[in-house]
């Protein structure tokens, strides 16, 4: 600030006392703009209870979920495929495709604790992208039919956008 602010604010300040007002002065940063980043980010791969998307080659993709750290799920499924061990729908459409997904570009889509919850949003986004999707049928039989026709409006609305 210059002469000329310190000024005005000492002539206002004396002409307030004079008639009994009392001032304060409001900082112009505050301490949450002066500490915005106090946490490290955790890395997407270091995450835990989550729900993830993989992308194959082909463009299809497998959605599936854990309680462990991504990296750790990642390299289960890779071990999957490299073994020629068909325990997950990705590691079949992988093993009988000759395909290989691309683990760089996995996604995130849902973060939550709860294990059933969790599990819904991945039925849920399982069903979202069925065309998609190279999980096992079985995996949305219990989604409610409410919540399907919920899913397909919704998705519906976002096509049109």
């Amino acid at each position: 600030m210059n002469d000329y602010g310190y000024k005005i604010i000492f002539l206002c300040l004396r002409s307030f006392e004079c008639i009994c007002i009392k001032t304060a002065f409001k900082p112009t940063n505050t301490l949450n703009q002066t500490f915005t980043q106090l946490k490290t980010k955790i890395d997407k791969n270091d995450k835990c209870n989550v729900v993830y998307e993989i992308p194959c080659e082909c463009g299809q993709i497998y959605i599936g979920h854990t309680q462990n750290r991504l990296r750790d799920r990642l390299k289960t499924h890779e071990s999957n495929i490299r073994c020629k061990n068909p325990k997950t729908a990705l590691a079949t459409h992988c093993i009988t495709n000759n395909h290989l997904p691309t683990f760089t570009h996995t996604k995130i889509l849902e973060i939550e604790k709860n294990r059933r919850k969790r599990e819904f949003l991945e039925s849920a986004s399982i069903y979202a992208k069925r065309k998609s999707a190279v999980n096992a049928r079985r995996d949305t039989q219990f989604l409610h039919n409410s919540y399907k026709h919920v899913i397909n409006t919704y998705t519906f609305k976002r096509s049109q956008t």
